[in-house]
């Protein structure tokens, strides 16, 4: 009826890692809007290549700091090649996606395209970290 402490141990150790991931992903998040913010805004590139490049900017620099620090202690049998071409792959799903929201909260939804982009952030997210844990890191 109550969980076992193995399970409750288990629950902390997702919602430790959910949290990190949650610290690393928010600061890939805010350079990924910085960076939207100021190809849309200062160099008046469209906001859907400016998606697409602030996206694969984050996308970067989230793998590189969850790496050191979320998913720091999985032990993986293959290249760090294969998981970068893993995270990449994971990364094109979750731009398309991106884009999809960015798109559609713009253009139908009449969204201010820095919110839409945030908006569409958050949704992609989860992705994000389900993919990572799940079938990247498998764990």
């Amino acid at each position: 009826m109550f969980p076992s402490d193995t399970e409750k141990e288990h629950w902390k150790a997702i919602f430790r890692q959910f949290s990190s991931y949650v610290i690393v992903g928010g600061s890939g998040a805010i350079i990924e809007w910085c960076c939207f913010a100021g190809l849309v805004y200062f160099t008046k590139l469209s906001y859907l290549w400016s998606t697409i490049a602030a996206f694969v900017i984050g996308l970067y620099f989230n793998w590189m700091l969850g790496r050191a620090i979320t998913f720091k202690d999985v032990v993986t049998d293959r290249s760090i090649w294969r998981e970068i071409s893993q995270i990449f792959m994971a990364g094109a799903i979750g731009l398309i996606l991106n884009v999809i929201f960015m798109y559609g909260l713009v253009e139908y939804c009449g969204m201010v395209k820095i919110m839409a982009k945030i908006t569409a952030t958050f949704i992609v997210f989860l992705w994000n970290f389900a993919v990572r844990k799940y079938y990247i890191y498998k764990i």
